[in-house]
């Protein structure tokens, strides 16, 4: 029997449709490559292994199988952080997806592009308390910047596709979806159709407003102490050159926030260092005295401002963002956009109007002091002095990662910070934990750099296990452990402000962490065990691949200068005020 032509093209369309059908776990990794992925984290449960053997099957994405899926998503991180591209993150249902939340909460406190992609239970079996059944897209929302539950396989390629524009659009934060077990299994026709980098070009995708800006330059050009604040955005921007020829032009110091460190090196003579509760005294102060503030890519957090209302209290604020909603401070000028894109109209502007101040009159004095001699120095081997020569052995261009505490802040007062990008740090929701993960995500994505992680005894405990993950990966991490037997930070708030009661941040129980590195099968050095603490410390972060190096630090070890919570920055404790007000408060 004859057929028509109309009969033979739908049968043929039918066939190369079945030919050509997946099943949605396939969509899933076929759509990871279309956006270049190259390295997924993750752990395998029950509500993810169709997607696993999907992935399995994959010759362009690699699986990094972590211990706590919260690692999973500070390895993601560590991804994103150094490379501005979405890293992504997999876990099963229930339990798997809720240990997400903490890391998915940090990026998008700090503006981290991370796609998260979770397992759930079948779509019959959705408000059933089924088990390891969790609603993660309601418990996630308030955490990312958009979360999705998947209905069929015929919608995963627009949802991932609208997943990796989101996580990478201004402000960059993370996103999760949520993918039925069932969704997984069903087949589809759908593929994805476009290659991933036409996803991510224009990545700001707003027009500046030019009579702003002019108007910023004119503000910047009159004013007689203006000052330079560098944020997250410079870094992310790119944009140190441009912020340097910028301050050239106005004679104005340059400052950064905690992320803002390593915009500009920290060599720079014009370079005050970091501002904020731990930052430097010529920093605070030239923004407390200064008349225009220009903040390039800075959320201008309360680490930072101190007391809001003493912040740059006569000054006229600049604020450049990329993020029109990230507005904490009343600003006189807000110009939206990338800082890059920003600072390179704005410097022309400044350079043809020619700033009209008097000759000396922005000089504030300090600056080029504390580009000669760095901040906060310490006697003998104290632990910026240990930082500061790790600086000085990993070299200018190794990555720079930490946890949260003590130590978090001597780093960011003394490691010697000379390349943009290269400092990764959780600010915005101080994590403790993220240090170990997002540094094994780091060394994975450049494992031809190296990579250095100092941490604490209590953040590198939180996360402990990961060691084992270090172990498999064989990456070129160097660990520096700064152990004070406690929580050193809260201790310290505990000293000055709430009596000294400190028992509940002092570990009673001692950690040998050399033997426990040793235990995971991780090379362990021990500056206690010596008398060449320095030939040590050189030996071991010479040294190539997983090692720890363990640096007791006194128990009551403080970082100083400090601004007492809720105080304006001009309000700086050092250690002899600090003990002069013990002293007229005992506990």
């Amino acid at each position: 029997m004859l057929h028509s032509p109309s009969i033979r093209a739908e049968e043929s369309a039918a066939a190369h449709a079945a030919i050509h059908k997946q099943s949605g776990a396939e969509c899933i990794v076929q759509a990871l490559e279309a956006h270049g992925v190259r390295t997924v984290f993750g752990i395998p449960g029950g509500s993810n292994l169709p997607l696993y053997e999907a992935l399995g099957k994959s010759e362009r994405v690699r699986h990094v199988l972590v211990r706590h899926e919260q690692a999973a998503g500070f390895m993601a991180q560590g991804v994103a952080r150094l490379t501005g591209r979405p890293g992504v993150c997999i876990a099963t249902s229930g339990p798997g997806a809720t240990n997400l939340l903490t890391a998915l909460a940090d990026a998008d406190a700090d503006g981290v592009p991370v796609v998260a992609i979770t397992g759930q239970v079948p779509r019959a079996l959705l408000g059933t308390r089924a088990f390891q059944e969790a609603d993660i897209t309601a418990m996630s929302r308030p955490a990312v910047k958009a979360s999705w539950t998947v209905r069929s396989a015929d919608e995963l390629v627009a949802l991932l596709d609208n997943a990796f524009e989101t996580a990478a659009s201004p402000r960059p934060g993370p996103v999760l979806i949520d993918v039925p077990k069932d969704v997984q299994l069903e087949m589809t026709t759908n593929t994805p159709r476009r290659a991933h980098e036409s996803r991510l070009a224009d990545n700001c995708g707003q027009a500046l407003d030019m009579d702003r800006v002019a108007h910023a330059a004119a503000q910047l050009a009159g004013a007689s102490r203006p000052v330079i604040l560098l944020g997250a955005g410079a870094v992310r921007s790119n944009s140190g050159d441009l912020a340097c020829r910028l301050a050239a032009t106005l004679g104005a110091p340059m400052a950064a926030t905690l992320l803002g460190l390593g915009a500009v090196s920290r060599e720079h003579p014009g370079f005050l260092g970091m501002c904020g509760m731990h930052g430097t005294a010529e920093a605070n102060r030239a923004v407390a005295g200064c008349d225009v503030l220009l903040s390039v890519g800075a959320r201008l957090g309360d680490r930072t401002t101190g007391r809001l209302e003493g912040f740059c209290p006569q000054a006229r604020i600049v604020r450049i963002d990329a993020d029109p909603q990230a507005r904490r401070c009343d600003e006189d000028i807000f110009l939206a956009g990338d800082a890059g894109d920003v600072l390179a109209t704005l410097l022309p502007m400044l350079e043809s109007i020619g700033p009209r101040r008097k000759p000396g009159s922005a000089c504030i004095n300090g600056e080029s002091e504390f580009a000669r001699s760095g901040s906060c120095p310490d006697a003998g081997d104290g632990p910026r002095n240990v930082i500061r020569m790790a600086g000085e052995i990993m070299g200018p261009d190794a990555i720079v990662v930490t946890d949260v505490g003590q130590h978090q802040m001597w780093t960011a007062q003394a490691y010697p910070f000379a390349r943009s990008g290269r400092w990764l740090t959780s600010g915005g929701l101080g994590t403790m934990g993220f240090g170990l993960p997002t540094a094994i995500g780091a060394a994975m994505t450049c494992p031809g750099d190296r990579v250095l992680l100092v941490t604490g005894d209590g953040s590198l405990l939180m996360n402990l296990q990961e060691l084992a993950t270090l172990r498999e990966s064989g990456a070129d991490i160097a660990v520096l452990l700064m152990d004070n037997g406690g929580l050193g930070l809260v201790r310290q708030q505990q000293d000055l402000f709430h009596g000294g009661r400190d028992d509940s941040s002092v570990f009673r129980a001692g950690t040998d962490f050399a033997a426990v590195a040793r235990g995971f099968g991780i090379q362990a050095w021990d500056l206690e065990t010596t008398c060449d603490g320095p030939g040590m410390l050189a030996e071991a972060l010479s040294a190539r691949g997983p090692r720890l190096i363990r640096v007791p630090v006194d128990e009551h070890a403080a970082v100083w200068p400090m601004v007492p919570p809720g105080e304006v920055n001009t309000c700086m404790l050092d250690a002899g005020k600090a003990e002069a007000a013990l002293g007229q408060n005992p506990a």
